[in-house]
């Protein structure tokens, strides 16, 4: 017996036996021939999409730091009862839970830099699973500023600054005390003429 659920007007439970009141009639089914249903649920990624401030760009699984607006769009399938099928998502590096959802649209505003990997799976209204769950990975890389290389560059600069300027230092002392021993040489120099005459 196929009934489909929009001709279904009244339900009703009594002596084990589920009564089903249709447009078309009346339809019972014993209570103990129901059975759940067993088929997974299929989730599907049909496009993914990255976002920054210059416009809209292809997903890599490598990112610019400011690349860090990504929007998920999934395809679902459910052989019985489409609309109470759930889909649950974890992003890993900001979830530690499954985050459950009927929308079929996952966007992600202003990540920070990192290794993340989205989780997603689906289940049907019997509570089966999509097996395994989608898994994608992506990075979204450090800004310039503060990536490995330019901490050390900085680092060395400001180690060489400081070296340079002690030695120019070092140096502008050494030429101002070697002038003024001359003029004190000269000085004296004059003295000693002028004792002399």
């Amino acid at each position: 017996m196929c009934i489909r659920d929009r001709e279904i007007v009244d339900l009703s439970c009594d002596q084990g036996r589920l009564w089903i009141g249709t447009n078309k009639g009346l339809a019972s089914i014993p209570i103990e021939e129901i059975q759940p249903n067993k088929e997974k649920p299929l989730v599907e990624l049909i496009s993914s999409e990255v976002f920054s401030k210059s416009g809209k760009f292809p997903f890599s699984k490598i990112l610019p730091y400011n690349f860090n607006h990504l929007r998920f769009k999934l395809q679902t399938r459910c052989l019985q009862s489409k609309d109470q099928l759930k889909i649950y998502y974890k992003l890993y590096k900001n979830d530690s839970n499954w985050i459950s959802t009927t929308n079929k649209i996952l966007e992600f505003i202003g990540l920070s830099q990192g290794d993340y990997e989205l989780q997603i799976k689906a289940t049907n209204e019997d509570g089966i699973q999509s097996d395994p769950p989608l898994i994608f990975p992506f990075k979204i890389e450090a800004p310039w500023w503060e990536t490995t290389i330019f901490k050390i560059s900085l680092l060395s600069f400001m180690i060489f600054s400081t070296i340079g300027i002690s030695y120019w230092r070092s140096f502008s002392l050494k030429k101002t005390e070697k002038k003024q021993r001359a003029i004190l040489d000269q000085i004296n120099q004059l003295r000693l003429q002028a004792l002399q005459h």
